[in-house]
């Protein structure tokens, strides 16, 4: 069998996942980076517990959409119908101001949602804090400092009283279906504290199924944005590049060779850090640089090829190069093992024999 390098036209499709697979990655790191100091998953996460605590629809302000924690001001009339039943408005800020979340935080005081809202958050974690959050508000608190106040702590009653506590407070919330998510789940418990836990660990687990999906649909958004930028601002058209890996025979095979000489993709991407060192037609020099109208709108149809290439994603592209790069081996068949099912070699065939029969008496 041949090896694939022999064929000009996959050669230049091994140079086109080449430049993909390294755009790629950088697409992924710069996404990771802004999820990472933007705080995308603990706001996704803050947002499927709100959902499912029945969290008021709160005027968010601009600074919410940046990584600070801004949960502006509640109309009045939630805020009336709250303030009646004894219960805060926001009851998802005030879990995640309970003292078990916050130790899952680097700076609770912080501003910045990445630094003052986890990530990652125990079911086990979120249905205590529910759960004493709730019992907190089944009276008048009495006066801070004082005696009473510091024996009616939540974590010092028995679990018993805490699940009594809490009951008498969704009673009073107002009608909606969270409230009937919880009171159901109360009504599940069967008297135990751990047996309502063990409910609304149930829901949280679906919540976070479909908050999930948004995070997915978000990073899609994101990464179709990054490929664009990168495309455009790097002037990658994937016709031209195509047709100049076809048409030189040289860089084609400087770059098929740089895959197929690594095991490893990311070794390869690794040596090849810079695009231009695979001297394709990328960026806005003069000899790459559109000219007149015609010029820039015959880029467009290339333009929207990379985009959609990268929007694929740097696993993509990474699997598809490791198969590429494993294609050198094909024609290679390694020898059969013998199997279980094989027969032994005839005795009267003297070339298979290979222990000699003992003599009869």
């Amino acid at each position: 069998m041949p090896d694939i390098s022999s064929f000009a036209a996959v050669e230049v499709l091994i140079g086109l996942t080449f430049v993909f697979f390294l755009l790629s990655t950088a697409c992924s790191a710069v996404q990771e980076m802004l999820a990472s100091v933007l705080g995308w998953r603990a706001k996704t996460l803050e947002d499927a517990v709100g959902g499912m605590l029945g969290n008021p629809k709160v005027k968010r302000g601009l600074k919410e959409w940046f990584g600070r924690v801004d949960k502006g001001a509640v109309d009045d009339k939630t805020l009336e119908a709250h303030e009646a039943a004894g219960v805060p408005p926001d009851l998802t800020t005030e879990v995640f101001t309970h003292w078990r979340i916050q130790g899952l935080v680097r700076d609770p005081d912080s501003s910045l949602r990445r630094r003052s809202r986890p990530s990652y958050l125990p079911p086990r974690a979120l249905s205590l804090a529910i759960a004493e959050t709730l019992a907190q508000h089944a009276r008048t608190p009495p006066p801070k400092g004082s005696a009473e106040a510091d024996a009616d702590t939540p974590w010092k009653q028995t679990d018993a009283q805490i699940l009594e506590a809490l009951q008498r407070t969704l009673e009073r919330l107002p009608p909606s279906h969270q409230r009937e998510m919880l009171q159901k789940a109360a009504m599940n418990a069967h008297g135990s504290l751990d047996g309502f836990r063990v409910q609304v660990e149930r829901v949280f687990d679906d919540s976070m199924e479909r908050a999930s999906g948004w995070y997915k649909r978000k990073a899609q958004l994101v990464l179709l944005v990054l490929a664009a930028i990168f495309a455009i601002g790097l002037n990658v058209d994937t016709v031209r590049v195509a047709k100049h890996l076809y048409n030189d025979e040289a860089v084609r095979t400087a770059v098929v060779s740089r895959v197929q000489s690594e095991e490893d993709p990311q070794k390869a991407a690794d040596a090849v850090s810079d695009i231009s060192q695979l001297q394709v037609p990328v960026g806005w020099g003069a000899d790459n640089a559109p000219s007149g109208l015609d010029g820039w709108l015959s880029r467009i149809p290339g333009w929207l090829l990379t985009i959609a290439a990268l929007n694929l994603g740097a696993p993509f592209w990474f699997d598809l190069l490791s198969r590429f790069s494993r294609q050198r081996n094909v024609g290679m068949p390694e020898a059969p093992g013998r199997t279980l099912s094989d027969k032994p070699p005839a005795r009267d065939d003297p070339e298979d024999a290979t222990t000699p029969e003992p003599p009869r008496r």
